[in-house]
């Protein structure tokens, strides 16, 4: 099966993914499958969220999240 690759430019990278030092500059392979906890997923925000609307940078510092930033970021298990 042939994916298709983009390459794109994120603007910032959540501070789970620093371990991988990934380059803001990266090449997305699109997927039908799902995502599994330790995926690395690039998102964008579709709206401003009051409650949620920071994610931690590798710095530890906590940045804004507003709908024209792209992030990288490691897609986590929700346990229920």
């Amino acid at each position: 099966m042939n994916k298709t690759i983009n390459v794109i430019d994120v603007d910032k990278i959540g501070s789970a993914t620093s371990p991988l030092a990934l380059a803001k500059t990266v090449a997305l392979v699109s997927s039908s499958e799902s995502t599994k906890a330790g995926d690395v997923v690039v998102v964008r925000a579709l709206s401003d969220s009051a409650t949620y609307n920071m994610l931690e940078l590798p710095t530890g510092r906590l940045a804004r999240s507003i709908p024209a930033i792209c992030w990288l970021v490691c897609w986590a298990a929700v346990v229920r």
